[in-house]
């Protein structure tokens, strides 16, 4: 489906400050050379103290990852929502369901499903044997394997690797998909789009099994996170990777003169995993910690001062940046100042709104008003800021999600709530004829004593992770 293109004025004059070169050599290389040297500055000490603080971040992402949570339950996939090519993975005959419905298909004796993700029109479900289950549509390879007949597409079936790889997350846009294994590398497949149709992967072609991401020289990726056509690759050492579409300038590196693929230096440009532009502080380049892509936009937090950069579509300030300059579009990273008093878990955003989760619980929202996608109740205005949704201020969460126009979130109790437009099928509240403007707890027989551990909302589908409490 095509986007409304959004034109912006390019001014040179606000760039200047992404114009350096970023080094980005390993972390360690630059601080084994500090080490040679008797008199270090202060400077030099905190950039070495931070990287040893990053390390145990490094550690402490990978056990997340890690499935151990769940070594004891039986866990089912749900799916709600509108599924015309499959993407509900219910069969060829289950058009659409209004409330959650368990995926038979994804229930094995041996096995179980451990990470769950919604694209714009097609899953991917991970195991706990480290197998990739895919169904949906599989016009632009999203689905990672080749479907002989339409019917096989709309069933899970295992994604074959040419080597037996590790993998520990995954992550999806609306047309590719991207496994992340333990050693670092990331698989894609699929395509990205832009305005004028396809604009490719790794190439200017459709990837329909996965392929490597070249990510020399940085040494290996520990966290991916998409949007609707790019994605965000972070190294072990702190740096930012993107590539995909930059129409929206989501990938935070090309200035608004080059982000269509007409521009004079190639498509290369957009399909490289290269850095990220963050503004230098004293010639160095910030140090991420955490990446979160949403449809048109990215969000980065600097691991020791926990700043947070936004870049890309800001038409109804989804990324929550006020600029003087009243830009639709960021085209590279700026620091936004938020009244949120703890530290970030999840940012997660549709193409016009944002949510998000911090580590206390409290979830936030922002952007379009429309619909009751903010679960802010009637409003007059959209938001511009990160405005807590009162009814998870004493039930506090652990995982959000957003799809188009709809939201959720996913209480620690295991309980599941849904807000936004019914048009799609996705509230799973029983309104079937009517927005809702305030969270409402998901309903359904099949979610009865069932505890939801993770949640990811589609174009027009969403997927439930649950176990039974029985």
């Amino acid at each position: 489906m095509k986007r409304r293109k959004i034109h912006t004025d390019d001014s040179e004059k606000n760039r200047k400050r992404h114009s350096k070169i970023i080094d980005i050599r390993p972390l360690s290389q630059k601080i084994c050379k500090d080490d040679e040297s008797k008199n270090e500055s202060k400077e030099d000490n905190q950039i070495k103290k931070r990287y040893s603080k990053y390390k145990q971040t490094l550690k402490s992402n990978f056990v997340e990852n890690g499935f151990s949570k769940l070594d004891s339950y039986k866990t089912e996939v749900l799916a709600l929502g509108e599924g015309d090519v499959g993407q509900l993975g219910l069969g060829e005959d289950v058009l659409s369901a209004t409330y959650p419905k368990t995926i038979k298909d994804l229930i094995f004796k041996d096995d179980k499903i451990v990470k769950i993700f919604a694209g714009g029109m097609h899953s991917i479900c991970l195991s706990n044997n480290k197998k990739l289950y895919s169904f949906g549509c599989n016009d632009d390879g999203a689905l990672g394997r080749f479907c002989e007949n339409d019917e096989l597409e709309k069933v899970p079936r295992e994604i074959e690797f040419e080597y037996n790889i590790d993998i520990i997350n995954i992550t999806t846009g609306d047309s590719h998909s991207s496994a992340l294994t333990n050693n670092g590398k990331v698989y894609t497949w699929g395509v990205f789009r832009d305005e004028n149709g396809i604009l490719g992967l790794i190439s200017n072609k459709v990837e329909r099994k996965p392929v490597l991401i070249d990510t020399e020289p940085v040494e290996s990726i520990v966290e991916i996170s998409s949007g609707n056509n790019h994605m965000l690759l972070l190294t072990n050492h702190g740096i930012v990777l993107s590539l995909g579409s930059s129409e929206q300038g989501q990938l935070g590196r090309i200035p608004a003169r080059s982000c269509t693929k007409e521009q004079r230096r190639g498509i290369e440009l957009f399909l490289e995993a290269l850095p990220v532009s963050f503004p230098l502080f004293k010639g160095k380049t910030p140090f991420i910690k955490k990446v979160f892509g949403t449809s048109y936009g990215s969000f980065a937090i600097e691991n020791l001062t926990n700043k947070i950069y936004s870049w890309g579509l800001n038409n109804y300030k989804q990324i929550g940046y006020k600029s003087k300059r009243n830009d639709l579009i960021e085209y590279f990273p700026v620091v936004v100042n938020w009244d949120i008093a703890h530290e970030i878990k999840q940012i997660t955003g549709g193409p016009h709104h944002t949510l998000i989760l911090d580590f206390k619980g409290y979830v936030y929202s922002m952007g379009r008003k429309e619909y009751g996608r903010l679960g802010l109740g009637e409003l007059n205005s959209d938001i511009d800021t990160p405005t807590p949704i009162l009814l998870f201020k004493d039930n506090p969460c652990r995982e959000i999600s957003c799809g188009e126009c709809v939201s959720y979130a996913i209480t620690e109790s295991g309980e599941s709530y849904s807000w936004g437009t019914f048009s799609t099928s996705q509230l799973g509240n029983g309104d079937t004829d009517e927005d809702s403007l305030i969270p409402k707890r998901m309903k359904g027989k099949q979610l009865e004593n069932k505890n939801v551990i993770s949640l990811s909302a589609g174009g027009q589908h969403t997927l439930l992770l649950a176990y039974s409490t029985l």
